[in-house]
């Protein structure tokens, strides 16, 4: 017996359309909007979306449960998916709101600021 199901892949789909269907794995080497140099915390310098994500991945439970830190995991795996410019400085952004309210680093103590 042949199955005759239609999948996304199939001739019923144009192709044009097909690469809009098919979701964008995200890209986590972007690198952030700029360089964050940390002066306290697990990690000692942020360079890509990646180092942010790894940062997240590795704090303590009840860390990443903060809506701030939740707040910039999110901005992250949307700026790592989109890869606009816009979203990569947003997730920036948010990542040093985090990691200035845990005292690990100064708006001052960054020359790239």
């Amino acid at each position: 017996m042949l199955d005759h199901r239609v999948s996304a892949r199939s001739s019923a789909v144009p192709r044009r359309l097909q690469s809009r269907l098919m979701p964008i794995s995200p890209d986590l080497t972007v690198p952030l909007a700029q360089p964050i140099t940390l002066t306290r915390g697990p990690r000692s310098h942020l360079v890509t979306l990646m180092d942010a994500a790894i940062l997240i991945r590795d704090l303590e439970p009840w860390r990443q449960a903060r809506p701030v830190w939740d707040r910039a995991a999110g901005l992250i795996l949307l700026a790592a998916e989109t890869r606009k410019r816009d979203d990569i400085a947003e997730a920036t952004r948010q990542l040093m709101v985090c990691v200035e309210r845990e005292s690990w680093w100064k708006s001052g103590n960054n020359p790239n600021v």
